[in-house]
């Protein structure tokens, strides 16, 4: 399978929805805002990891979810 090779704002953008994501699902009261802070976290970071031209350690997936 061919890598698509991301430009480092792609990069940085996809980082900062995942972030922001992962903030309003923990922050959420409502359960249908929390539930869809998942679904689109997951799937940027499945994207992320697929796609991404830096390589990504394990590490680094776990200070994103820890912060």
């Amino acid at each position: 399978m061919m890598k698509l090779y991301l430009s480092r704002k792609t990069h940085v953008l996809m980082l900062t929805i995942l972030y922001v994501s992962q903030v309003i699902t923990t922050y959420s009261y409502y359960l249908y805002t929390s539930i869809a802070g998942i679904i689109v976290s997951t799937i940027i970071l499945v994207l992320y990891l697929n796609y991404a031209k830096l390589h990504v350690s394990s590490a680094e997936i776990y200070a994103l979810f820890h912060l």
